[in-house]
């Protein structure tokens, strides 16, 4: 599912409980995904793409238990907060995320690498 380029914001529980299946991305137009935006075990989302531009994600963003085969994520450098439990994605392998981003509440598993880019 690819949301319009004209979107600058995702409302709290807007696709809550929804079935979302393939790729989900979203949009740099989009400034702030609001709480449990996406939030639901029935999703098999396979790929989340988040492009430079999003700047807030709340708390909950990203319930996506059931996404089993999502093992990459790439936070862009737009991004200046991530809330408490965004994104339970418990397949994450490597999250790539910009040095000084403090994740530390964001709910990715304890075993996945956090890697750290440079604002360049």
């Amino acid at each position: 599912m690819t949301l319009p380029s004209t979107l600058e914001r995702i409302k709290a529980n807007a696709f809550g409980n929804q079935f979302i299946t393939g790729t989900l991305k979203i949009p740099g137009s989009c400034k702030i995904i609001e709480a449990s935006a996406f939030s639901g075990s029935n999703s098999r989302v396979s790929e989340l793409i988040l492009e430079n531009g999003i700047e807030a994600i709340d708390n909950y963003a990203f319930q996506l238990a059931g996404a089993t085969t999502i093992t990459d994520l790439y936070i862009p450098k737009s991004v200046k907060s991530v809330g408490q439990g965004a994104f339970n994605i418990p397949s994450l392998k490597k999250v790539s995320v910009k040095q000084g981003l403090d994740i530390s509440n964001a709910g990715i598993p304890v075993t996945a690498t956090i890697l750290y880019y440079a604002d360049i």
